[in-house]
């Protein structure tokens, strides 16, 4: 804290006694030049420091006070940046006020390894461990230089007009979700440091700093940056990250699969954690065994295929990311209520819930690969409400929630806690065993800013205030763009630690931390459950085999080919090529085409873009799996799995 004219708070590295300074700010109102100084009320440039860049300096204030629910570890450029945001401290001289609402950060911040994109806008900090944090509706950054977005303007036939100059627009048909998820980025964050501080290890995080009236990068490209360059650039970047996360994890992680989870938030009056599979709340409410046959749609297709469980038990049985919400915590002991779960299979008619949209469709399992992805949607009372209880969740995320999706449904190279069984009751304090592959540096004082161990008023989970309807986020999945761009990276992150700061080290593990392998995993995990479930059997002659005829729908939204399939129109006419818009008038709606079974005879003619393909001579109902090279989005799945990143559109079976 600074609590007389002439305080600091100052960042370095290095030991106390003989310090390298990285940034500083004090309260004097201007740096100065003389030394030694004359009196106590008066601040000298630290060495090394330039003023108005890596020093600045405040008018005077009783008491600074860093905001306890702000994370404490990033790249040191993004530090620097907070440390000059004042919304991120509390200035007072009440000191029952500064006491109740906030910290001094004592235990001083982390600098993060990572890499920024090339505008800035976006940071990606590789991982350890085979899990991956996005975070994209919480930016703290607002260019003037990017125009806010705008609601856009329907097109008359079902679509909508994005550019921000269209009129009029049409807040109900195409509406712009412009609000932050309050406090979700400094979640995120969080969570990986509760992470890194019980295992040893941190996950891949990807953060979009850009506020949500400037990018939203849970949409396609047209709605998510309105045909803004710079905003365009950030959305290519972040989704990049992404991938890049995804393929270090499948190429250079033993487990050779892992797990990505989308933060997110949202005001539903039921106030549950929501967990989202790219399932609609019709299809939780059905039966186990309809559950069951659900893998194939959903963005953790690949989740079961490594230890051969039911698909119901991964979703909401008692291994499922809602059970363990719901396990007692350090100060709740009905946990956190969650959706699915065992406590609540599935939303009721009229509840409002999100299924989970574009970040976990693009980068989930849903068309191939071996990375899953869950959106998760935390109630406003977690967010920004009660912090003592965010606090306690955010631990329970990261010590049980993560670490047990990890050891309970992936092989044993993906149990970042080397075996250790699931807890029964409240979690303990420490790991039994923190393997550390590739060192983070060591933080400046522990990453758990506060005791896991929290008085306990005895809180209910439920908020004071109930969280007012109306979402914040209406995620409504969509195909990628034929063409979207999303260049990688030029450079590869490096995982190399930077020298560590100073004041008091986190506690090293008992055990002395093993190097991971980089190989490759021998036997990677099918990215296709081998049971998928099929629409509408239609039995082929066992002798013959089955003629295909090429159906399309036009839509906007991709359709399952067994959709197509059953509802689509002969192929040709108004829609002639595949994956276009020719015949489907405007508002991004495309012609698209599958292979179907035809039992009237040969094969219709086809144009000249998708293939036609004979379905295989043994009776079955879907089309031939997908040879090598074929698009992946003809096909309900791919013989040898299909190709993660880029466009799902341009997408080939591997």
């Amino acid at each position: 804290s600074s609590s007389d004219p002439g305080d600091q708070i100052l960042v370095y590295q290095g030991a106390l006694a003989n310090p390298s300074f990285v940034f500083a700010f004090d309260n004097t109102g201007g740096w100065e030049a003389s030394d030694p100084l004359m009196d106590q009320y008066s601040s000298a440039l630290p060495p090394g420091l330039v003023n108005g860049v890596s020093a600045v300096s405040f008018e005077h204030s009783d008491s600074f006070w860093y905001r306890p629910w702000y994370a404490k570890s990033a790249m040191l450029e993004t530090l620097k940046e907070w440390m000059v945001n004042r919304n991120r401290f509390k200035t007072t001289s009440t000191s029952a006020t500064r006491l109740a609402d906030y910290v001094a950060p004592l235990d001083g911040f982390t600098i993060r390894n990572g890499q920024r994109g090339d505008n800035t806008y976006t940071e990606y900090i590789p991982g350890t461990a085979p899990c991956i944090i996005l975070t994209g509706h919480d930016g703290d950054l607002k260019p003037i230089e990017i125009n806010d977005r705008n609601h856009g303007c329907s097109d008359g036939q079902g679509g909508c007009d994005w550019s921000k100059t269209c009129s009029p627009q049409d807040s109900s048909n195409c509406r712009a979700a412009t609000p932050n998820d309050e406090n979700t980025q400094d979640m995120a964050r969080r969570a990986n440091d509760y992470f890194e501080g019980y295992t040893g290890h941190t996950c891949h995080l990807v953060v979009n700093r850009l506020a949500r009236i400037k990018l939203d990068p849970n949409r396609e490209v047209e709605e998510a940056a309105q045909f803004d360059q710079t905003a365009i650039d950030t959305y290519n970047d972040f989704h990049a990250f992404a991938d890049l996360a995804s393929q270090d994890i499948e190429n250079n992680h033993p487990c050779g699969a892992g797990l990505l989870v989308d933060f997110h938030g949202h005001t539903h009056p039921e106030a549950r954690i929501e967990m989202g599979y790219k399932l609609s709340s019709s299809q939780l409410r059905g039966d186990d065994a309809s559950v069951d046959g659900l893998a194939y749609t959903s963005s953790i297709k690949n989740m079961p295929t490594h230890k051969n469980q039911l698909f119901s038990e991964i979703v909401r049985g008692s291994t499922s990311m809602g059970a363990l919400f719901e396990l007692p915590t350090a100060i709740n002991a009905s946990g956190y209520l969650s959706v699915p779960s065992p406590m609540v299979n599935a939303p009721a008619e009229g509840e409002d819930y999100f299924q989970g949209g574009y970040n976990v469709e693009t980068h989930g399992s849903q068309d191939g690969g071996a990375i899953d992805g869950v959106q998760i949607e935390f109630p406003r009372y977690l967010r920004a409400q009660n912090f003592t209880m965010q606090e306690d969740m955010l631990i329970a995320f990261a010590e049980v929630v993560l670490p047990q999706m990890l050891a309970s449904h992936y092989p044993a190279a993906c149990d970042v806690l080397g075996g250790t069984p699931g807890p029964t009751d409240t979690p303990t304090a420490g790991p039994t065993y923190a393997p550390t592959p590739n060192p983070t540096p060591s933080p400046t004082g522990s990453p758990t800013s506060q005791p896991t161990e929290v008085p306990t008023p005895n809180p209910t989970p439920s908020p004071t205030d109930a969280p007012t309807p109306g979402p914040t986020d209406a995620p409504t999945p969509k195909p990628v763009p034929t063409d979207p761009p999303t260049p990688q990276p030029t450079e590869a992150p490096t995982p190399n630690p930077t020298p560590s700061p100073t004041v008091s080290p986190s506690p090293q593990p008992t055990e002395a931390p093993t190097q991971t392998p980089t190989s490759s995993p021998t036997n990677s995990p099918t990215p296709q459950p081998t049971d998928a479930p099929t629409p509408k059997p239609t039995p082929s002659p066992t002798n013959a085999p089955v003629v295909t005829v090429d159906k399309y729908i036009c839509t906007k939204n991709e359709p399952l080919p067994a959709t197509i399939c059953a509802d689509g129109s002969p192929a040709g006419g108004n829609c002639a090529t595949a994956n276009s818009n020719n015949g489907s008038g405007n508002g991004g709606k495309k012609c698209w085409w599958a292979a179907c079974p035809d039992n009237n005879g040969p094969a219709t003619p086809g144009p000249t873009s998708p293939p036609t393909v004979n379905s295989p001579t043994t009776p079955g109902p879907t089309p031939a799996c997908g040879p090598q090279g074929a698009l992946c989005n003809l096909f309900q799945n791919c013989c040898d799995g299909c190709e993660s990143g880029g466009p799902r559109s341009a997408r080939v079976c591997l």
